[in-house]
């Protein structure tokens, strides 16, 4: 288990003493995000008439809608991974069938003439040179954009986990803060 960092971050215009086990520029990162969140809803006009509850609820909501729209697009590079990966197994299928095909076509060849065999050979062996040079640029092309995708939807997946997160201890907070403030409209 990694040491427990703590760092200073401001939050709302207010200066926090924030503590976890990731790295601090890790805790940093997720206190400008809430910071932002707050910003983005007090920059609402009218905000002020509304009730702290209200405000913490609306960025809660902000922050959710970021965390379904990053689970959403996740799930989508996951589908576009595994479509590429089948398509890419048909390709290489493909392949491996061509080249059995070669393989016959040459033994069947060999039984024959080796003056015909050499004319006939040399267009079929073309041919199917030709198809098994695109059929592996596509696998190539393939294999590039899965490694693309998957890198994507790794990043979204970690994306994910930190808004997951962020969202536990946004929570948290604010349910402190709201505990915490005695201007609150809640009672105890």
């Amino acid at each position: 288990m990694s040491e427990k960092a703590t760092t200073t971050v401001t939050i709302g215009g207010k200066a926090y003493s924030l503590s976890g086990f990731e790295q601090e520029d890790y805790l940093k990162e997720v206190a400008a995000y809430i910071d932002e969140k707050i910003s983005d809803v007090n920059s609402f006009s009218g905000i002020n008439r509304l009730t702290v509850d209200l405000q913490v609820l609306m960025t809660e909501i902000n922050i959710a809608n970021d965390y379904f729209k990053a689970k959403t697009e996740a799930r989508e590079a996951g589908s576009r991974v595994d479509a590429l990966s089948k398509e890419l197994y048909e390709l290489k299928q493909r392949l491996v069938d061509l080249e059995m095909k070669e393989k016959k076509e040459e033994n069947k060849n060999e039984k024959k003439d080796h003056k015909s065999r050499e004319g006939r050979n040399d267009g079929i062996n073309a041919m199917i040179r030709n198809q098994n040079e695109s059929l592996a640029k596509d696998i190539e092309e393939k294999d590039k954009l899965i490694k693309k995708l998957e890198e994507e939807s790794a990043k979204k997946d970690k994306y994910i986990k930190e808004l997951e997160h962020d969202k536990k201890r946004l929570t948290s907070d604010l349910e402190e803060l709201l505990l915490d403030d005695p201007n609150s409209n809640r009672k105890s």
